[in-house]
């Protein structure tokens, strides 16, 4: 047995309908109650056990959904003589279910019809629909009912719940200082202590270089190192004849990078060139003093 659903648009059928108590036997299926503060308490089919009992009902009466109320809302669009189908269509609603007041609310709020109106819409299941929910079925005739539909927060939720995680994640990001990557030379720790020509400056950098390198063939880089007791990071450009022919990346207090300068040079014989040092903070700032110191390079 499956439900047969009712969409009719013209007025002519715009209908009127009362939830009463199921009617069917209690003791056969299982059944829940609907209860509301203002409302009387009546008894509904849940999802289940309303296919339970389609299933099991008989072929000889047909069993329709006659459309769709939401439960949870509380205002109601009278109809009047002016309402035309085009408003009806509008509206997307054909009919008004009621359901009675409780006495308490009727006399509390004197009222002249004890009855709750909610507007009928066109019978379509909720499905997947993540903002509407089914609740269950409810009695209106002896082999009609409506759909007791509500609105579900849950996904409203959720998605305030994300856009907050999104407006934290970006006021974070904000918030930090962007740290630059930070690039260090292929280096390992001295152990040889070089003091030729050792100098140090305001900012307590000292620079450990020799006067003259003597390199060939065989021992082709010259020694670059930061010394131990500086703490900032170094780096070498290595210049000549106010060209840079190579450079280091940031090396470490205590650590000495090996440069190749053998192969900057074509032939043997004694070259000029100038190492100048950058120093830098922990953190990857540069400095804004440089050192530009003179050497003699020897290639053998």
């Amino acid at each position: 047995m499956t439900e047969r659903i009712n969409n009719s648009t013209d007025l002519e059928h715009f209908n009127k309908y009362k939830v009463k108590d199921l009617t069917v036997d209690k003791t056969k299926y299982e059944f829940s109650t609907f209860k509301k503060k203002r409302l009387v308490p009546f008894t509904f089919f849940n999802k289940k056990e309303f296919k339970t009992y389609l299933s099991e009902k008989d072929n000889d009466t047909e069993t329709s959904v006659v459309g769709n109320i939401f439960i949870d809302k509380k205002k109601y669009k009278e109809i009047t003589d002016k309402y035309t189908v085009k408003d009806k269509i509008h509206d997307k609603r054909y009919g008004v279910v009621e359901i009675r007041f409780t006495e308490k609310y009727v006399e509390k709020h004197t009222l002249n019809y004890p009855y709750a109106k909610f507007d009928l819409f066109n019978s379509k299941d909720t499905g997947k629909n993540l903002f509407k929910k089914t609740v269950g079925y409810a009695q209106v005739e002896k082999d009609k009912y409506i759909r007791l539909v509500k609105h579900s927060v849950i996904p409203f939720i959720i998605l305030l719940f994300l856009i907050l995680i999104l407006i934290c994640t970006i006021f974070l990001s904000n918030s930090k200082t962007d740290k630059p990557v930070l690039n260090f030379e292929n280096q390992m720790p001295y152990h040889e202590e070089i003091v030729e020509n050792q100098s140090s400056s305001s900012d307590e950098v000292a620079i450990v270089l020799k006067q003259k390198y003597v390199v060939s063939k065989e021992n082709p880089n010259i020694q670059l190192q930061n010394y131990k007791e500086n703490t900032k990071y170094l780096s070498y450009e290595v210049i000549k004849d106010n060209t840079i022919i190579g450079k280091t990346n940031l090396i470490k207090p205590g650590n000495v990078a090996y440069f190749d300068i053998y192969s900057k040079f074509n032939k043997k014989g004694s070259y000029q060139i100038v190492l100048k040092i950058y120093s830098y903070n922990q953190d990857g700032s540069v400095n804004d003093v440089t050192y530009d110191v003179p050497v003699e390079i020897i290639i053998n």
